[in-house]
């Protein structure tokens, strides 16, 4: 049975540009799948790359066993990374390994057209995990990358072979494999976008049926369930988004309140064991009221019913923490189902967050909170690591025997103290063992936000006094549209609470009394202020310039992808409909289906319309008389034949058929040899040139009007 074209080898250049295709297709995979297979991938395609490279032709022809070599050792990565290959992830990888396979039998050219095909498939398996503006822009260039391979393997001068000379004369040198194939193929993506830009707007957003299981292996990033010294430190020199607040009302610059007063509340700590605070280990602390549920437990009925005034009322936008708890302001409450506000005043989602959520919360102002603490609690939050700072406890007494046993005298005390006593608020202090929070207080004195509500929190409970830690972010700094507030991890901030008979907890932070600009400023505009919280020395005057340059490149950042996820990612059902009818008036699907059609047709008339103003479009000066001659012959209606000049009709050609006339011979020769002149033989001048247009022009107009 006979083909039209036969079974072809893949020549060097086209197995090259797939091979190239595929680096582009695995480098955004390296932050998803495992670190080994990954190796695994690029030691692959860098050995098909070297192979070919030095022996100049395709096929390096790896022994078979090479195949089964690499398929087993991936097969093993993933079924001992994930013990199955069912899942998101699992999926992917094996999915990569297949194309993997595949790459080391290319042997024909209807092989290179399967793994080309294949490579998509990977591309497409990267929104899975994520469907940010970088993976968007990633998997842009690595379509791009297949097609240009796509190209490679059909637009070829040499898959001719079997055609005649004059055919492979004919095929164009820039779509040769010599020539640039770049200028069609973006040529072709720029046709699509017209496509593309209908299809977003118009296509009828239909509501998934089922959810794809995201990936729950990556590292978690941001707050900590617990804190020691370091751990807030080095997480404030990061510049990552934490989380987006956006006003209900629209009108954030006058709704939100005061930098010094915007402590975004996560987590707290009430247990110490000397070195590190954590969370309660007890179900009394968690007792949490869930939004739209009529079980309300005791404290939250002392607290909130009938005494509630709502304040600032917005929403969160929380990157993916793989934790339940979320950041809300002092007093926080959430209508919003699935949301919890627990027995110590923090709210939690119902499920780990492992994708970006959205979640309401209003701030609570004015709002006192546990009046009457309950003996458990108060326990729990006096409770002491024995034998543990003995130099602290035995000041703490003196101090508050001294000042009459009133708390907030005691309270008060201490922070003056620290405001006196050349404390250094520093993201460098010295290492810290033993009985560090003596070693702090009364020898090193340099610490961050940690170090300043441990100690702090430890010497209320050494005089008697309740108190915990509240991990969370302060402050925060408005987007560059001004539209939203951004908190990064660099915000993330430690700060007391203590209970005081009558008032119930009180927010108190010591921080603010060594370093009262990290309030009132935020920790960005603290940063650039202070270089000394970097440290001594020229290298981190140099981190302190490098960390200036890069918050600003984050904010810029995670500001296109704020836009990209609120406009793109996010355009659902909802605002489809909402913007279809603004723009356009369009209410039901009937319409939405019609003006779609409607689209296609116009886009399909546009594209008609370009390729016929095309065809007739001049390409040459010469080529305008001739046009004029090809009209004017085709309307000679006394004429029983067609003498217009055709489609794939050559100049000299046509006006040889036309010489054949007896009335038109002479002047048919005539133009026939200006042509020429004008076209091939070399001219002096341009001046030359148009002077044969113009003689070409008058023949055309002295044109005989009757054939003899």
């Amino acid at each position: 049975m006979s083909t039209l074209i036969p079974p072809q080898p893949i020549r060097y250049k086209q197995f090259i540009s797939i091979i190239a295709a595929q680096f582009v297709v695995f480098v955004p995979h390296v932050f998803h799948l495992p670190v080994l297979f990954s190796v695994l991938s690029f030691i692959t395609l860098s050995g098909l790359w070297l192979m070919a490279r030095r022996r100049k032709i395709f096929n390096p022809q790896p022994p078979k066993y090479y195949q089964y070599i690499v398929v087993a050792i991936g097969l093993s990565i993933i079924l001992v990374t994930y013990h199955t290959i069912v899942g998101v992830e699992a999926g992917v990888a094996f999915l990569a390994l297949c194309l993997l396979g595949k790459l080391l039998e290319l042997k024909q050219r209807r092989d290179s057209y399967i793994v080309l095909t294949l490579s998509l498939f990977v591309v497409a398996s990267l929104f899975l995990f994520e469907q940010s503006i970088f993976n968007a822009v990633m998997a842009m260039l690595a379509i791009l990358a297949v097609f240009y391979a796509l190209l490679q393997q059909n637009i070829n001068p040499d898959l001719l072979y079997h055609h005649s000379a004059q055919l492979k004369a004919h095929v164009p040198e820039a779509m040769s494999p010599s020539g640039g194939l770049w200028k069609p193929l973006l040529r072709l993506f720029l046709q699509a976008i017209p496509l593309l830009i209908v299809l977003f707007i118009f296509f009828p957003r239909i509501p998934p049926l089922w959810s794809v299981p995201v990936n729950q292996s990556q590292g978690k990033t941001g707050m900590s369930d617990q804190m020691s010294p370091g751990n807030i430190a080095s997480l404030s020199q990061s510049t990552a988004l934490a989380f987006r607040v956006l006003d209900k009302q629209n009108n954030l610059a006058k709704d939100l309140p005061p930098r010094s007063a915007l402590y975004w509340r996560g987590l707290v700590l009430s247990q110490f064991d000397g070195v590190t605070w954590s969370a309660l280990k007890d179900y009394r602390a968690d007792n949490p009221v869930w939004a739209g549920m009529q079980y309300q437990p005791e404290w939250f009925r002392q607290t909130f019913v009938g005494k509630v005034n709502a304040g600032f009322e917005y929403q969160v936008l929380l990157e993916p923490t793989q934790q339940q708890w979320l950041f809300a302001l002092d007093v926080p409450y959430s209508r919003m189902r699935g949301v919890a506000l627990t027995r110590e005043y923090n709210l939690k989602s119902a499920r780990d967050v492992y994708q970006q959520l959205s979640y309401d919360a209003l701030q609570i102002n004015d709002l006192q909170r546990d009046t009457e603490l309950p003996e458990w609690l108060k326990q729990a939050n006096l409770r002491l690591p024995p034998n543990s700072n003995p130099r602290t406890r035995q000041v703490a007494q003196q101090v508050f025997n001294q000042l009459g046993r009133n708390p907030e005298r005691y309270a008060n005390y201490w922070l003056n103290w620290i405001r006196r006593e050349n404390f250094v608020y520093t993201l460098e202090p010295p290492v810290l063992s033993g009985h560090r929070i003596d070693q702090f207080l009364f020898e090193s004195r340099r610490g961050f936000c940690e170090h300043y509500s441990s100690a702090y929190t430890f010497l209320m409970r050494a005089a008697g006094i309740p108190a915990r830690v509240v991990v969370g972010y302060q402050g925060g700094q408005l987007s560059p549209d001004r539209q939203s507030w951004e908190v990064r991890q660099l915000d993330a901030h430690a700060w007391v609470e203590i209970w005081l008979a009558g008032r119930g907890w009180v927010r108190v932070d010591p921080t603010a009394a060594v370093a009262p600009e990290r309030v009132e400023k935020g920790m960005s505009n603290f940063m650039q202020d202070n270089q000394q919280v970097f440290g001594e020395g020229a290298f981190n005057r140099l981190r302190s310039s490098q960390f200036q340059f890069l918050g600003r490149a984050r904010v810029w950042a995670d500001y296109a992808s704020y836009v990209w996820q609120r406009d793109v990612v996010g355009f659902d059902q909802s605002q489809q409909q909402g913007l279809l009818q603004r723009l356009f008036g369009i209410k039901s699907m009937y319409a939405q289906v019609a003006w779609m059609v409607g689209a296609f047709i116009s886009l399909l008339a546009i594209i008609v319309g370009l390729m016929w103003w095309r065809r007739r479009k001049v390409w040459h000066p010469l080529d305008a008389p001739l046009q004029q001659l090809s009209r004017k012959l085709s309307k000679d209606k006394d004429s029983k034949e067609n003498l217009a000049r055709g489609e794939a009709e050559g100049v000299v050609n046509w006006l040889q058929r036309l010489a054949a006339y007896p009335a038109y011979e002479k002047s048919a020769l005539a133009l026939m040899q200006l042509y020429q002149k004008a076209r091939y033989a070399p001219l002096q001048d341009e001046d030359a040139q148009l002077k044969i247009i113009q003689q070409m022009k008058k023949l055309v107009s002295s044109w005989p009007n009757r054939r003899e």
